[in-house]
């Protein structure tokens, strides 16, 4: 009886578990239903528009940004990238969104390279670039930068990884920052930040409780993100100081 019973606990764990799975698949398919078609449509825009103004080059490159953009997305299907591909994604996202914007983004990254060798979920990264511009980009006369950093947080729990994105917008209204603190629900007037729960939930799946995301709003203005990942082991034999501020680079095509 008492094998009977540990084989139906054990079968029962594995049916959640696996459940679980589906769940988070399924929540990823929903986010970028929600993101990818909106995206999409804005970019057409802007590639007609440079059509109309014969400015070829532009349609070029925004096409091209564009088809990297959405290689990256039909390929997120796979259980982990590494920082690097996912920062190459962000710079295909900003360099899209500067042809919006144009002289008013900027997107800096400080994380060395042998730290983009680190492995994450996909879109682990880039929905906080996105909110930040959908949100924290208010004043459009003043150019509206994204930073990315990476930091070594010698934790309880065990090392971290922390990538940092902080933006110089107006900052999270002290209701949001309360609720992403507590994880609670947010209303649905700001559904443009739900990819902020998927976000925590693939972490939490995928580290088993080991990874996090911390919200913060920065004494000079803007907000700021943390998202903390358990330090990988090579990243521990490497050095921990920070290296130099390059720009997004967008990612390369073939």
């Amino acid at each position: 009886t008492f094998n009977n019973m540990a084989e139906q606990i054990s079968n029962l764990r594995i049916g959640m578990y696996e459940e679980q799975l589906r769940a988070q698949k399924n929540e990823m398919k929903q986010l970028q239903a929600q993101i990818n078609p909106h995206f999409y449509m804005n970019s057409l825009n802007i590639i007609y528009n440079f059509a109309v103004l014969n400015d070829h080059d532009s349609v070029k490159k925004m096409a091209l940004h564009m088809a990297d953009y959405f290689r990256f997305i039909m390929r997120v299907n796979r259980d982990a990238i590494t920082l690097g591909e996912e920062l190459k994604h962000i710079g295909n996202y900003v360099e899209i969104q500067k042809f919006r914007f144009p002289g008013k983004l900027e997107c800096v990254v400080d994380i060395p390279e042998e730290w983009q060798e680190a492995t994450l979920p996909a879109l682990t990264l880039q929905p906080f670039v996105e909110n930040a511009i959908i949100h924290g980009f208010v004043n459009r006369r003043e150019k509206f930068t994204i930073r990315i950093h990476g930091e070594i947080d010698r934790a309880e729990d065990g090392d971290k990884l922390v990538i940092v994105i902080r933006d110089s917008g107006v900052g999270f209204q002290p209701d949001i920052l309360d609720r992403l603190r507590r994880g609670e629900e947010l209303p649905a007037s700001e559904s443009s930040r739900l990819g902020i729960a998927n976000v925590a939930q693939r972490l939490k799946l995928r580290f088993e409780g080991a990874a996090g995301i911390e919200f913060d709003n920065h004494p000079e203005g803007g907000a700021v993100v943390r998202v903390r990942l358990p330090l990988p082991a090579e990243i521990r034999i490497g050095t921990h100081e920070t290296g130099g501020a390059e720009h997004v680079q967008p990612v390369g095509r073939g």
